[in-house]
């Protein structure tokens, strides 16, 4: 089997191609689509308040224009596409937008997000810049003005077990996506670098219950695949921040090397660290 006769693979292509086709369905069914950037935002919040996360992502082929005109140049790349994307209606199918404080470039360009797109819901989120017990206890406050947030948006109460429901719901995803992982284990890979990270991509764009659906059917059929799609070469591990492109992956593999494991922030950094279930919802989220 491979990723040409493959009809979960080419729903993921057809999915990664045109991303964000199914928020903007669920958008025309009444669904509320919040749109997030970076991994420090708890998605599980906005599952809880009923709500659908969605990855705002860039485009490394779409030049870079109308958003230049409204945001400092000065920013770094990825957030001026994702920006400039927003800004010429790619995602208008937003409800809201969830930003946290990730680097300068996110922290800064909050305000232009805000008074460019007139969205219904934005927030943003203070995120703890070391780890110790005083950034727990901070951004457990965080956590409940966020929280506080999305109950004035849906205009109900978000009660503890939905949040609970939510963690389950996302662990589920993450665990989901260490089984994907495992099968870049064998030598050569059972999954090549650029079917995972359509994968993955095309997974922070659904709901949660349809992203682990989709989940399940791409490790079925990996697991009826017999031969592998890569011959065997270096085995690379990519590090680095966000990487929700096929490029730099695909350059890598197809000059022979193996791209195996990552550490980015949309790859292992977010989707291997699961949330604990049996505390207090607020404090397994902080």
């Amino acid at each position: 089997m491979n990723e040409k006769n493959s009809i979960i693979l080419s729903k993921v292509e057809d999915y990664y191609q045109s991303y964000g086709k199914r928020a903007g369905e669920l958008k025309k069914q009444g669904e509320r689509i919040i749109g997030y950037i970076c991994s420090f935002v708890p998605v599980e919040m906005i599952t809880a308040a009923g709500c659908i996360p969605f990855r705002i992502r860039g485009d490394v082929h779409e030049p870079i224009t109308k958003g230049d005109t409204l945001l400092e140049t000065i920013v770094c790349p990825f957030i001026r596409s994702c920006f400039d994307l927003a800004v010429k209606g790619r995602y208008d199918f937003l409800s809201g937008v969830v930003i946290p404080h990730g680097c300068d470039s996110m922290t800064r360009s909050y305000s232009p997000w805000c008074y460019s797109l007139d969205l219904p819901y934005s927030h943003f989120i203070n995120i703890p810049s070391v780890v110790k017990p005083s950034s727990f206890e901070f951004f457990r406050e965080e956590l409940k003005t966020y929280k506080k947030s999305l109950e004035d948006y849906v205009g109900r109460e978000i009660p503890s077990e939905e949040i609970e429901n939510a963690i389950k719901q996302h662990n589920s995803y993450r665990n989901k996506v260490k089984a994907i992982y495992d099968f870049r284990k064998s030598d050569p890979p059972m999954v090549s670098g650029v079917e995972l990270i359509k994968v993955m991509t095309v997974g922070t764009s659904l709901p949660v219950k349809e992203a682990c659906s989709l989940f399940d059917e791409v490790i079925g059929e990996l697991t009826q695949r017999t031969d592998p799609p890569l011959k065997k070469g270096p085995r690379i591990l990519i590090d680095g921040a966000c990487l929700d492109n096929i490029e730099l992956v695909k350059i890598l593999e197809d000059t022979g090397a193996n791209v195996v494991v990552d550490t980015v922030c949309n790859g292992t950094r977010d989707a291997f660290p699961l949330v604990e279930e049996d505390v207090d919802p607020m404090d397994a989220l902080s």
